[in-house]
């Protein structure tokens, strides 16, 4: 597993719009006849980008050896990614990982939002009102349905389906990023005159707590807090 799939994926920008499109497909042009610098620049250029623009922009910084800002590419397609587009994406990701000696650990919390987060909001919504219309009836025309283990079992459903959807709510407003160069130090107020907590390796993954202009608010693995410079970051 030490080479990265660099098939091109053929689904176009989220936008729909036909400059955007023409964009991709110029882009991957491109990227089929080595011109990976042009390529990055088109994909770059597209917003907002759909999950094949983040997959291919992802292989066109790696054919630059740029690998940070390719881990970075690819995990922002992996976001929005199905699960079948999923396994080739955490592949090259690996592979990434492994070229910048980092090391990311997946608990089983990340497992359960790499899931959650191929379901449909919307149509979790629906479920979940459909699903309690459904209980609410059957409980006001109880004396017509003696079957208490049915209204059990929804009430229980309702309550994980609940669940689910906050859980999917809270992974629609997370925001990750990936460190792309060295030196980039975690500091406890936004600038360099405030004192530096620790110094955070290429490739790493953080999550981004707030932003300012010039200085974002992240959050480690390990749980740490602090500021650093946006140009640090991807």
């Amino acid at each position: 597993m030490n080479y990265v799939i660099i098939v091109l994926l053929s689904g176009l920008v989220t936008s729909g719009l036909l400059a955007d499109q023409e964009t991709f497909l110029k882009a991957n042009a491109y990227y089929k006849e080595g011109l990976f610098e042009q390529a990055r620049d088109a994909y770059q250029s597209i917003a907002p980008k759909g999950v094949a623009a983040w997959y291919n922009l992802g292989n066109s910084y790696y054919q630059m050896s740029q690998y940070p800002q390719a881990l970075a590419a690819w995990y922002q397609a992996l976001t929005h990614a199905k699960l079948n587009d999923s396994a080739r994406i955490e592949h090259n990701i690996a592979i990434a990982q492994n070229k910048l000696a980092v090391e990311e650990k997946v608990g089983s919390i990340d497992t359960v939002k790499r899931y959650v987060s191929t379901v449909s909001f919307l149509g979790l919504q629906l479920l979940v009102i459909a699903l309690w219309y459904i209980t609410l009836f059957l409980l006001v025309y109880s004396k017509y349905c003696r079957r208490w283990w049915l209204l059990t079992i929804l009430g229980f459903l309702n309550c994980f389906l609940f669940f689910i959807l906050l859980l999917r709510y809270q992974i629609m407003h997370e925001r990750y990023a990936v460190i792309v160069q060295p030196n980039a130090l975690l500091r406890v107020g936004p600038d360099t005159t405030f004192h530096p907590l620790q110094q955070i390796p290429v490739g790493k993954r953080i999550a981004i707590k707030e932003q300012q202009i010039a200085w974002v608010k992240v959050s480690t693995a390990d749980g740490s807090q602090g500021w650093i410079e946006n140009t640090m970051l991807m």
